[in-house]
């Protein structure tokens, strides 16, 4: 039996990009994903199409702001992290190869909603040129440098204030410095710009917009609400007798474009809560731009989720993506597939270790552990591995399988968990030393039994169905104690119900410190030592420092 054992790394990433069948082959394959040992399932690809829609491959699933996908598939994912699964982590992948995704995003993204105000003027009664707001102070929830708002109410039709892009609802605010009867009020828009030559355009003219008025210039009230705006100068009255002291334009759409940012913003939002992704996963193939992949890593590090990005050329595009969002990337997954792509320097050029990819119609799962030994057999490149996909293992699984993949990425970075740590166990018979002894992740300290013959168990509930493929059972000489003490004969068994037992495997003749065998996987709730000759010499006590299960 092996004297070593190696320390699990339950960090280390082992995920699977997942296509239609997790959209639309039910809680089968839901359960299947759960059961097959990925701690990351990315759900792709998701293709954003110019007028914001979003598709996952070729079905439309969010559209106008809302999933208008199937109820029972947004169900099915509700499910992907409740256990007994391994799935810890779910993201979503936007982009791929052969697509205009990017292309579409940049199209929207790049949309100039900046508001473009020349001049805000508000008009005592009977005073139709006497303008209230000139030169009084002015101030506005965002302004682009050189266009302050102070611009707008400078009397100069030359000038203007400009809002920053893609920043949501826009306001210009003007105190006249006490309270005012006023009559009328009126915009000057960008086409204004445009008709003296400024390099504005007519279909800049603001859309929508509110005038507001407050006493204290924190209450506010709507005076006049404005929509479907096309013209360059925009003017109407206030209600009779109005006093104020400050008066508002609130902006909710600064142009004629329509905001199909903003529409994609909220699918983008609504297919996040549908799928529970705890990510978004960026895989251009057709822009690389770096300045699009911040602005969207930005959008989505504002709905609370982190950016994973997916290279495999472009390495200085991607490093500037990387370097400037910082730590809303926590993962970076490369594709490898043909083998050529340098693992080490893209962990320097990203700052981070990566999680290298796969691509099944290239890599059987028997090639993973070689292939990854190969490229870097330090491991100090890699975050883990992850496959693609799970569609192409569907269709050929005869050969390999998704957990015979994932199994592979598992026992290479040595990501199971122990599930017996800190669990209810007991034992037959009575104790020198508690068995809880034997699960408490101590060194040094263990289970006693008391000296009588006869054969010794040592039991633990793992509290709900876990899988479990390897075991390590820590002897008496772990802790130091002599080697002869070590246990000789023993068997791991497992139970669904706690009563009935079946074995997983057998040690005979043992006389190593430490026993850690991988095993044929076993789903079960109950496992247990059952220990027939507990040392190397007449002694019948058992001793039991760790009693450890490896799975998920």
């Amino acid at each position: 039996m092996p004297s070593y054992v190696v320390h699990a790394d339950a960090n280390s990433v082992a995920a699977i990009f997942v296509g239609d069948p997790i959209y639309s082959g039910g809680q089968s394959t839901i359960n299947a994903i759960k059961n097959s040992g990925y701690n990351t399932v990315i759900i792709g690809l998701v293709h954003p199409h110019p007028n914001g829609d979003l598709y996952l491959n070729n079905t439309l699933v969010c559209s106008g702001g809302q999933y208008v996908g199937t109820d029972a598939a947004r169900q099915q994912w509700a499910t992907l992290k409740t256990g007994p699964t391994s799935v810890n982590r779910v993201e979503i992948a936007i982009g791929g190869g052969s697509t205009t995704d990017f292309q579409n995003m940049n199209s929207f993204f790049s949309a100039n909603d900046a508001a473009r105000i020349y001049e805000f003027e508000i008009n005592p009664p009977n005073q139709p040129t006497v303008n209230l707001c000139k030169n009084k102070p002015a101030t506005a929830n965002q302004y682009v440098d050189f266009y302050g708002p102070d611009l707008a109410v400078d009397g100069l039709q030359n000038t203007k204030w400009v809002s920053n892009v893609g920043m949501g609802n826009q306001w210009l605010q003007v105190d006249l410095g006490s309270r005012q009867n006023v009559s009328t009020w009126a915009i000057g828009n960008a086409g204004l710009g445009a008709s003296l030559g400024y390099g504005d355009k007519i279909s800049m003219n603001t859309s929508d917009f509110k005038i507001q008025s407050s006493d204290d210039g924190n209450t506010w009230t709507d005076q006049a609400t404005i929509t479907g705006n096309t013209q360059d100068i925009v003017s109407g009255a206030f209600p009779a007798g109005l006093y104020a002291r400050y008066f508002r334009l609130y902006i909710t759409k600064p142009t004629q474009n329509i905001d199909t940012k903003n529409i994609f913003k909220q699918n983008l939002q609504a297919l996040i809560n549908a799928t529970g992704a705890d990510a978004v996963n960026f895989d251009d193939e057709d822009l690389y731009s770096s300045q699009l992949m911040i602005d969207l890593g930005n959008m989505v590090n504002s709905m609370g989720k982190k950016v994973t990005l997916c290279p495999f050329d472009h390495q200085s595009t991607w490093a500037i993506v990387k370097n400037t969002l910082g730590s809303i990337v926590d993962r970076v997954y490369l594709q490898g597939y043909g083998g050529t792509v340098d693992p080490g320097s893209w962990k320097n050029a990203m700052g981070m270790p990566v999680v290298y990819g796969f691509n099944t119609a290239y890599s059987p799962e028997n090639t993973v552990a070689t292939a990854l030994s190969s490229l870097d057999p330090t491991k100090v490149s890699f975050a883990g591995a992850f496959i693609w996909n799970y569609d192409q293992i569907q269709n050929n699984i005869s050969v390999n399988t998704p957990a015979g993949y994932a199994k592979a990425i598992r026992t290479y970075f040595d990501i199971d968990t122990n599930q017996a740590l800190n669990k209810y166990v007991w034992n037959n018979g009575s104790n020198v030393t508690p068995p809880s002894n034997a699960v408490d992740g101590q060194k040094n300290t263990l289970w006693t039994s008391s000296n009588v013959s006869g054969d010794k168990y040592l039991q633990v509930d793992l509290g709900e169905f876990r899988t479990v493929s390897r075991f390590v059972a820590r002897h008496a000489g772990a802790a130091g104690l002599d080697t002869s003490l070590n246990t000789k004969n023993f068997k791991l068994e497992y139970s669904m119900d706690g009563t009935n037992w079946f074995v997983a495997y057998t040690v005979s003749g043992n006389s190593f410190s430490v026993t850690d065998a991988q095993m044929a996987t076993k789903n079960a709730r109950y496992f247990r030592l059952n220990i027939t000759t507990p040392t190397q010499t007449t002694d019948q006590t058992a001793r039991i420092v760790e009693f450890e299960l490896y799975g998920y």
